[in-house]
């Protein structure tokens, strides 16, 4: 991956082509304009996650996780899996090209109900 993406400009990015969607509301953990998302409980551990975007729409809660490197974050994609089940959502997980292979394999083995959008 390259050292000058970061999160932010991960987040720019996706919330970008997210408004062509038109949803009611974006929170942002990365971009100062936006109003931060909620914390979302962990399903397995008492844990809380705060997701990186939630993007609300009339029919339900999306969660956009970005992760720039292949950390191995089950529980926390569970827990955001579950939220965005539970409101009528999904989850996406955004990553780099160099890492999608490895996501799309661990997401699948763990069973985990997710998009992977990569750039």
């Amino acid at each position: 991956m390259q050292q000058n993406i970061n999160k932010e400009m991960v987040s720019l990015a996706v919330v970008t082509e997210i408004k062509n969607d038109n949803p009611q509301r974006i929170s942002a953990e990365h971009i100062e304009k936006y109003e931060k998302p909620e914390s979302v409980p962990a399903t397995e551990t008492g844990n809380t996650y705060t997701p990186d975007m939630l993007v609300y729409y009339e029919r339900g809660i999306d969660i956009y996780e970005i992760e720039l490197e292949n950390n191995k974050a089950v529980d926390k994609w569970k827990s955001f899996e579950s939220f965005a089940k539970e409101n009528n959502g999904y989850l996406y997980i955004v990553v780099p090209e160099d890492i999608k292979k490895a996501i799309s394999n661990l997401i699948i083995s763990e069973n985990i109900n997710a998009g992977i959008i990569y750039f």
